[in-house]
């Protein structure tokens, strides 16, 4: 199992006069790596981020891997 963090953040110099900063994005991501078959790992992956574009939305990934040997 693995838990990650990332933080993200535009330069004051990159936003343009006269608009409001963006907010900094923060993201986090938990996985783990699960054995059901003697041939097949499986993977899922959750993430959360928060200010996603540097704006207040929120959005929540899921996803998986897979690796099957013969």
């Amino acid at each position: 199992m693995s838990v990650g963090y990332v933080q993200s953040r535009l330069s004051e110099q990159f936003v343009p006069h006269g608009t409001p900063p963006w907010k900094t994005e923060h993201g986090v991501e938990f996985n783990t790596l699960l054995d059901p078959l003697p041939m097949l790992l499986l993977q899922p992956v959750i993430q959360y981020y928060a200010n996603v574009g540097g704006r207040a939305q929120r959005a929540v990934v899921f996803g998986f891997r897979t690796k099957v040997d013969f």
